[in-house]
């Protein structure tokens, strides 16, 4: 049975699938399957996110990784509501790219992996220069 990859995008199930068929683990299957969504799906899986990971292998070792922005010490003079725009509306840090190579880190110190990550962005890449169709 070939591996296959499962994501929200087609482009992006088709990055992470082309990594495991290549012998890339899960962790660089997902890296490539979320620089694609980044992409295609910035609204949902933008670069400037959050990104939880539960890793577990077939040996029943596992990881979490919580990628999640840590709020302000001082929370900004704010109005009434967040705004749903603009620089006001964010107040954590992006933690989704610095996930991505914990998880790449927790392969390699395993022995495992070792796909380059300009290899692993590279179909994001070239969706993001040449396009794609919109669905």
């Amino acid at each position: 049975m070939q591996p296959l990859a499962i994501s929200p995008h087609p482009l992006a199930t088709e990055a992470g699938t082309r990594v495991l068929r290549q012998g890339g683990t899960a962790a660089e299957a997902a890296v490539a399957m979320g620089a694609v969504l980044a992409v295609v799906m910035p609204h949902f899986c933008g670069l400037g996110g959050d990104a939880v990971w539960l890793l577990a292998d077939r040996d029943g070792r596992s990881a979490a990784l919580m990628g999640i922005g840590q709020a302000p010490q001082v929370l900004p003079d704010l109005p009434d509501a967040l705004p749903m725009r603009g620089p006001g509306a964010m107040l954590t840090t992006a933690c989704a790219v610095d996930a991505w190579d914990r998880a790449l880190q927790l392969d390699r110190a395993e022995g495992q992996g070792g796909i380059a990550v300009p290899d692993l962005l590279a179909p994001a890449l070239a969706l993001a220069r040449d396009g794609f169709a919109v669905g």
